[in-house]
């Protein structure tokens, strides 16, 4: 499937969710079916088998994924099924995600540390980046050691960096330049 077919498929559930006043939901739904498919690689493949009558496959996702505060989407997830594009998801996930996040004003971002950071650390980023931006964030974490200490954000396309290694090439051009004017 092309990008542009997933983007296709994925505004059209936007549009059903909007219609439904539950964007929202819709996106924490999506979430939990794409985290399944993550955590299941083999119902994902069973759905897009060709073996399998597809009736078996519909109540299959019925038994699994029904939830009734996002009506449309076990419908939706049937037509994935039906026109054999459900391997294609987690596209149709994210391009759906991005729809939602700028309709909810949502800044989205990576945030880099020198370790792994604890569930309090993460939140006390996001408020603090949250307040700083005016605006909900929704952040993804990943460990790079070259940081040092610290972490470093980037959304939107800005960086905000707080790493050990940029207080340190700081530094270095600070003394670099205090030792040209002596």
């Amino acid at each position: 499937m092309t990008n542009a077919t997933c983007q296709n498929y994925a505004s059209a559930l936007f549009s059903l969710a909007q219609e439904e006043k539950k964007v929202a939901e819709y996106q924490q739904a999506l979430l939990q079916v794409g985290k399944a498919f993550e955590d299941n690689p083999s119902y994902l493949a069973c759905l897009s088998s060709f073996a399998i009558d597809k009736n078996a496959l519909f109540l299959s996702l019925e038994k699994v994924f029904a939830f009734p505060e996002t009506p449309s989407l076990l419908r939706f997830l049937k037509l994935l099924v039906d026109k054999r594009q459900i391997a294609h998801f987690s596209d149709i996930e994210q391009g759906f995600d991005s729809l939602a996040n700028d309709t909810l004003g949502v800044k989205v971002g990576m945030v880099y540390s020198a370790q792994a950071l604890t569930e309090e650390e993460k939140k006390s980023i996001e408020k603090a980046l949250s307040l700083r931006l005016e605006s909900a964030v929704h952040l993804d974490y990943r460990v790079e050691p070259s940081c040092l200490g610290g972490v470093k954000a980037f959304i939107d396309g800005r960086v905000y960096d707080d790493t050990l290694s940029s207080k340190l090439e700081r530094l270095r051009s600070d003394l670099l330049k205090a030792g040209g004017n002596v």
